[in-house]
């Protein structure tokens, strides 16, 4: 049963990680284009870019949440 198997098509777990691979891409590179583009400072730009770089789901999603309270002003600026 195992030779009929082709290792070049991919499973279904393959297919399954490769689209939770490319959602995180795309998730990053969102978070990252939208840190870049706020109008907070740049020393906390940098530590939200690393904190989407070192937690890419949930420092994105973090980031992506939160941004909108940071734009109204109800966090703090500094």
């Amino acid at each position: 049963m195992d030779a009929e198997i082709n290792p070049l098509v991919p499973n279904g777990w393959d297919a399954g990680l490769l689209v939770l691979g490319l959602v995180q891409l795309v998730l990053l590179v969102w978070a990252w284009l939208s840190i870049a583009r706020s109008s907070i400072p740049a020393q906390f730009k940098l530590l939200w870019a690393l904190l989407a770089l070192i937690l890419p789901v949930f420092g994105s999603l973090i980031w992506l949440a939160g941004r909108r309270r940071w734009q109204q002003g109800s966090l703090p600026r500094s």
